[in-house]
């Protein structure tokens, strides 16, 4: 635990304190599932970003066939 927290929160809050954390947490990572954070543009999945993915790979293994044919 850090010395910044030892010295604002007395032991015998420090629990209470720490739960409270968290509680918080939690809340936070559960509304990441919930409708406005999925219903985001950043959430969903586009074809677009699959084939900007996909044009990548096959860009990839061409230049690797091709290395291997230059060297082999």
């Amino acid at each position: 635990m850090s010395v910044e927290l030892e010295r604002v929160y007395p032991p015998d809050t420090r629990e209470r304190f720490e739960a409270a954390l968290d509680a918080e947490l939690s809340r936070r990572i559960q509304s990441l599932g919930e409708s406005p954070h999925t219903a985001s543009e950043c959430c969903a999945p586009t074809r677009a970003c699959f084939v900007e993915a996909a044009s990548w790979g096959v860009l990839g293994v061409v230049i690797w066939v091709a290395t291997l044919m230059y060297l082999g």
